[in-house]
């Protein structure tokens, strides 16, 4: 498999990641069940990009999707935590969701810049 096949594969993965994570703190009781919709709109889109990326023609517009994405998921996903759970916005497992998913943005975010620089 050559190395850009694999980095929108790995790509995919993380996006599929948002909702897994979100199954397992549900299942430790962590989060509400209506939690695995809000993981599920990241998944959903990081999932659309790659494969609409690398079965494109014109990959370079949809690798810079693929990059403003992730930058999307980093600024809306805190914002997003702090208005639906205002003081408790941190409590009851939501900080390491917080952090796993800036993590898998800014992971996302390393792909999508490696494969732009390979295009161009």
């Amino acid at each position: 498999m050559e190395i850009n096949k694999k980095l929108y594969v790995t790509y995919g993965a993380l996006g599929i990641f948002y909702v897994l994570i979100k199954i397992i703190f549900i299942s430790f009781g962590y989060l509400h069940f209506g939690a695995i919709f809000h993981g599920s709109i990241p998944c959903i889109l990081s999932l659309a990009a790659a494969i609409w990326a690398f079965k494109s023609d014109k990959k370079v517009f949809k690798i810079k999707l693929m990059l403003l994405l992730p930058v999307l998921f980093l600024i809306i996903t805190p914002v997003y935590m702090y208005l639906k759970q205002e003081s408790e916005w941190l409590t009851n497992g939501r900080l390491p969701v917080l952090i796993i998913y800036e993590f898998m943005a800014l992971a996302q975010i390393f792909i999508a810049n490696k494969l732009l620089q390979s295009k161009s």
